[in-house]
């Protein structure tokens, strides 16, 4: 049985603000490929899927791992290109992955995960692959959901929203100069400012949900399979499968899920961040 990693990491990093790929912002004097390659198990083989304006940098810090002892010298690492969103980045590392492993055996199993959630202890890709050993066909980690999740109807929110609707009306026409340069907030757009409130149209039973991490297991002829048979919809964004295990639910496949763990967050905002690197902090 041999064991594979695929590591997504082609994300710009737009929200961050930094200005250089996501994976290449530093926390606390590692980047964020860093950490998450050295949180990897013992593997055979490693896809990370980066920037294409950036190979050669993504290789390096892989290189460097490796000699600080995190893998075996038998183990193949390789970096390739991402598309044009996730499924299409997963994608493109599968078929390296495919081809750097073949012949593909029935008993391989494969992990994807972000590197954005790149403090996920080694633990959790203990606790997946056993799921995969013991016979699951996909498996997730996941957390039990702390907030209250309700279903909206309308346009996105804020509460610069609501006071433009309640002054200038539905259609946000001429909004004040603070609103249509973003100077208030800057994550306020001149187009999110003309949407309409919304509203709440139910409440989900909070007990059954979970809010699901990486990395996310499966045989890995299996995961070829549905890339071959969803690939028409990876150069969608609108279309595309936010993770693997959508693919598995839409093929009928039954995905398990193990315990995540508080630590696989994922790093997407300024304020992510902050938080990993006090973690990282003595």
């Amino acid at each position: 049985m041999r064991k594979f990693a695929i590591v997504t990491a082609a994300g710009s990093g737009t929200r961050l603000g930094f200005g250089v790929p996501k994976a290449l912002v530093e926390v606390n004097g590692q980047t964020i490929l860093a950490l998450a390659l050295e949180r990897l198990p013992q593997l055979d083989g490693l896809v990370i899927s980066a920037p294409a304006s950036h190979l050669e940098v993504f290789r390096e810090i892989a290189s460097q791992i490796r000699n600080l002892g995190h893998y075996s010298p038998e183990m193949f690492v390789e970096v390739v290109s991402g598309g044009d969103s996730r499924q299409g980045s997963v994608a493109c590392a599968l078929a390296a992955l495919g081809e750097r492993a073949a012949p593909v055996q029935d008993d391989d199993l494969v992990v994807v995960h972000d590197a954005a959630r790149c403090l996920t202890p080694t633990a959790v890709f203990d606790r997946v692959f056993n799921a995969l050993e013991s016979g699951a066909e996909a498996v997730i980690p996941a957390q039990p959901v702390a907030d209250t999740i309700k279903i909206a109807t309308g346009d996105y929110v804020t509460q610069e929203n609501l006071a433009i609707t309640a002054k200038y009306g539905s259609d946000g026409q001429n909004p004040p100069s603070c609103v249509k340069d973003g100077s208030s907030n800057p994550n306020l757009s001149t187009s999110e400012s003309a949407k309409k409130p919304e509203f709440v149209e139910s409440t989900l039973d909070r007990a059954r949900l979970r809010a699901v991490q990486t990395p996310q297991g499966f045989r890995l002829k299996s995961l070829l399979e549905l890339h071959t048979n969803f690939a028409a919809r990876a150069a969608d964004e609108s279309r595309a499968f936010g993770d693997d295990a959508g693919m598995a639910e839409e093929a009928g496949i039954t995905v398990g899920i193990v315990p995540g763990d508080d630590l696989a967050f994922k790093i997407t905002r300024p304020l992510d961040l902050q938080f990993a690197t006090c973690l990282l902090t003595p």
